[in-house]
């Protein structure tokens, strides 16, 4: 996205995007349509599908619906059974579950005004 396109703040001194949710949304259609193209974001497994998923795998507190988005899903449910990302995401400090999307049993309401909202779409793997 172009510099003049992103509204910047400072924020104790750190630069903060102000329309954050915008540009996630931008970036996660875009990471969509690479998918729909192929199984990884490259022609095979690389350095970018492995520099992607840790953003991607914020995708509840990011209020990021992966159900909306059918091959990212694909993409990242395939990658987090890869034995190191598994070992990966288990060396976070705080010993967080890795995220998996819960099925959707009913169909998407409004989206929620707030993040106390917004339902937990996460389950702790096994």
């Amino acid at each position: 996205m172009p510099q003049s396109r992103v509204q910047w703040q400072f924020c104790q001194g750190a630069p903060v995007i102000r329309n954050a949710r915008a540009v996630q949304c931008a970036q996660i259609a875009k990471q969509a349509a690479r998918l729909a193209q192929g199984e990884y974001l490259g022609a095979e497994l690389s350095i970018a599908d492995f520099a992607i998923w840790p953003w991607t795998s914020r995708f509840a507190y990011q209020r990021i619906d992966l159900h909306e988005f059918p091959n990212v899903k694909r993409w990242y449910l395939q990658l987090a059974e890869r034995p190191g990302f598994v070992r990966g995401y288990a060396q976070l400090d705080d010993g967080s579950p890795m995220p998996i999307p819960l099925p959707r049993e009913r169909p998407p309401t409004a989206f929620p005004s707030s993040a106390s909202e917004f339902p937990d779409t996460t389950e702790p793997r096994p």
